[in-house]
């Protein structure tokens, strides 16, 4: 009897290890029998088995747990066949599992439409691969035959599964020299999804019924799982799950075949144990039994009542923990995380008390953005709600821009549904922020349940970071048109994907005056100025869209300056490499225009001017001749820090909170002029200094004040 202790530790997520573990005395997670007794295991599975006070407990945990299990391998049908439902996703995807194994998935798209449809096929190729959904480990191929599928706006996928030649369970306690255990025959699945429920639906198959075959040592020990009808129902708005389930579980552990069918469905609260319900095992006596949950004082045990005569009064019963027949999948929302070990699923204790909530992303792993309130209980006269996405900023720091996400939202219920106006973008941190008047984002919403239960949530309710797998990257020839006949070249060729090839580029002119853009669809653009030329100075943005073969899309946005000859008014421009400290890498261009400049000075050894923009923008820029003497036309090399210049040039760009302690730098003057009091009324400077180092990456500028000369680019 050890080797089938052993080996029915492997296939414990069917239930069925709890006969055996009895049985031979090892008892340490099975219940204990309806009354002392031992049982008779490796009998033929196909008789109808006599029910008995020795083995009525045993058949509820199988049976049970084979209901359970059907139900999640169409779950997992649905899930592997539903990666397939968007066109331009690659036909074969491959993947490391939580443990380390390997998954790879493949469609055989027979029409050629790019997505999953009836008649495709959907290979699952998996190598000791921790699959959550059923906390186990399986090796083998396992077949998906696509009756119907459909995305939008009702997601729904049917099929068959098959298991072929069989999908070996390795035991998460490890493996078992000389044990195997597999998974053979078909299901038919129908799994559909709308806006407020969640529907799976298993059943046997005319081809063929499910079985799970173990063998060590000469002995194989066979469960068939036949007349399946068996689904589940996630009633987001309610926050209920409703499970029924119908089969004939013919089993040689058990010494005999048992059918299960639902009199009342068991329902629970998301996560929940269930309160009500009932069930009924029948084998080849009059005996029956029934499974009620026994939520009143422990809600995590089920009765097993055991009627022996069968008129409808149990003689004796026994209290059984509900995790020794079914993990959890039955009133799983289909949203919390699992892991691939053999506790995949987080199943709460019913409590009258227990009023809360659970903030999910629809998508953990993808970048839809869309989220889900799930109140625990319908909430009674919940106040009115608005919320928003914030954009927290690059993971990655290929794009400092900062866009927030508007969002829509449906309310039923227990349930919340924010839905993003736009599809999000890759490699991003959002905030997830609520409000009850859509102006105050720092307060706090109270609810109540119909049990006078209150609950208070403040207005952060958690982030999501969007997988960092396509990049819209711009790289700039310069940034600055200052002439009419200027151009500036625009590259998108830095942009990358790590999933599909990108299909198309897309360059548009988001802000100021009409540019001419040579080739607005190609993967490079030249920029010149338009017909009507800007007056003065603009801050011009484009922005570029990419789009993969999926149609997954991602933004860049460039800032240019374009520039006609200025001959009156301050002008100051600069930019900076990635990693200087002073303009972290990007460009600005101010003016009087944009904000407020300092007066012009007297041109004397030390020469300043500041620029403020509304208090928030604010620069400093000082020049200095090492000898003292007016500035005039010509290189100033090797200058210092302006203010500490000494007997060195001096240079020094600093403002809004930056500064630099020491400056390494130098600045061509290519035009000055003074008025009788020796106010300079024309000046002409570029200039470049680094921060601390003169390996510090640079920062390069140009200052015109009454100039016609074009800005350094």
């Amino acid at each position: 009897m050890r080797e089938l202790l052993v080996l029915n530790k492997a296939w414990r997520w069917l239930g069925a290890w709890a006969l055996v573990l009895g049985g031979c005395g090892g008892g340490g997670d099975a219940p204990p029998p309806l009354s002392s007794g031992t049982t008779s295991p490796l009998s033929s599975g196909t008789t109808p088995l006599t029910l008995t006070d020795q083995n009525a407990a045993d058949a509820a945990i199988s049976a049970t747990g084979s209901g359970e299990a059907v139900l999640q391998i169409g779950q997992l049908a649905a899930d592997y066949a539903g990666r397939f439902t968007r066109v331009g996703t690659p036909l074969t995807v491959a993947e490391t599992c939580p443990n380390g194994g390997v998954l790879t998935l493949a469609l055989r798209d027979q029409d050629r439409s790019g997505a999953a449809s009836a008649g495709d096929t959907v290979d699952a190729d998996l190598r000791d691969c921790g699959v959550g959904l059923i906390g186990q480990i399986l090796s083998g191929m396992i077949k998906i035959q696509v009756t119907a599928a459909d995305a939008s706006p009702s997601a729904a996928l049917a099929g068959t599964l098959d298991f072929g030649g069989g999908a070996s369970i390795v035991s998460t306690e490890g493996p078992v020299a000389g044990a195997t255990v597999q998974l053979l025959g078909t299901l038919a699945f129908d799994w559909r999804r709308t806006a407020f429920r969640t529907t799976i639906a298993v059943a046997s198959t005319a081809a063929d019924d499910l079985r799970i075959v173990g063998r060590s040592n000469g002995k194989t020990i066979t469960d068939s799982i036949r007349a399946i009808t068996a689904s589940k129902s996630v009633r987001l708005d309610e926050a209920r799950s409703v499970v029924n389930l119908a089969l004939r579980n013919e089993s040689d552990v058990l010494g005999g075949s048992v059918t299960l069918r639902t009199l009342q469905p068991l329902q629970a609260y998301l996560n929940t144990y269930p309160e009500t319900g009932l069930l009924e095992v029948r084998g080849g006596g009059v005996g029956v039994l029934r499974i009620r949950p026994h939520f009143v004082t422990a809600s995590d045990q089920f009765d097993a009542e055991f009627d022996r005569n069968g008129d409808g009064v149990a003689e004796v019963s026994a209290s059984v923990p509900w995790l020794s027949a079914a993990q959890g999948f039955l009133w799983w929302d289909g949203m919390a995380l699992l892991n691939w070990s053999p506790q995949a699923y987080s199943t709460q204790a019913y409590l009258s008390s227990a009023f809360g909530t659970s903030v999910t992303p629809a998508a953990p792993t993808a970048i839809s953005g869309a989220w889900r309130l799930q109140f625990s209980r319908p909430p009674v006269n919940p106040p009115a709600l608005q919320f928003r996405l914030r954009d927290g900023g690059s993971t990655v720091s290929f794009d400092p821009v900062l866009r927030d996400v508007a969002v829509n939202v449906t309310h039923q219920g227990a349930v919340y549904l924010i839905q993003p106006t736009e599809q999000l973008r890759h490699a991003r941190t959002y905030l997830l922020e609520l409000s009850t008047d859509g102006v105050n984002w720092n307060g706090t919403a109270s609810f109540q349940d119909a049990l006078n239960n209150s609950l208070t949530l403040s207005s952060y309710l958690g982030s999501l970071q969007t997988p960092d797998t396509l990049r819209a990257v711009i790289t700039a020839s310069n940034t600055v048109l200052a002439s009419a006949g200027a151009s500036l070249q625009l590259s998108a060729v830095d942009s990358s994907s790590t999933l599909r090839p990108i299909a198309s580029f897309a360059w548009r002119q988001v802000s100021g005056t009409p540019l001419a853009l040579s080739a607005p669809t190609a993967a490079t653009t030249q920029v010149s100025l338009g017909a009507t030329p800007p007056v003065g100075l603009e801050k011009i943005e484009i922005e570029l869209t990419i789009t993969d073969s999926a149609g997954d899309i991602e933004m860049a946005r460039f800032t240019l300056g374009a520039l006609n000859p200025v001959v009156s008014g301050r002008v100051l421009y600069f930019r900076s490499t990635a990693g200087d400290y002073i303009g972290s890498g990007q460009t600005t261009l101010v003016s009087d225009t944009t904000g407020n400049f300092s007066a012009s000075p007297a041109n004397s050894g030390y020469v300043g001017y500041s620029y403020n923009e509304s208090g928030s923008v604010w620069w400093n820029l000082n020049f200095a001749t090492g000898n003292g003497a007016p500035l005039q036309v010509g290189a100033y090399e090797n200058a210092v820090r302006a203010p500490f210049h000494g007997t060195q040039n001096g240079v020094e760009l600093s403002g809004s909170g930056r500064g630099c302690n020491e400056i390494v730098g130098r600045f061509d003057v290519l035009d000055v002029a003074t008025d009788s009091q020796g106010t300079i009324t024309r000046l002409a400077v570029d200039f470049e200094q680094h921060c601390e180092s003169a390996q510090a990456p640079p920062l390069w500028g140009s200052l015109r004040v009454n100039s016609s000369l074009p800005i350094r680019p």
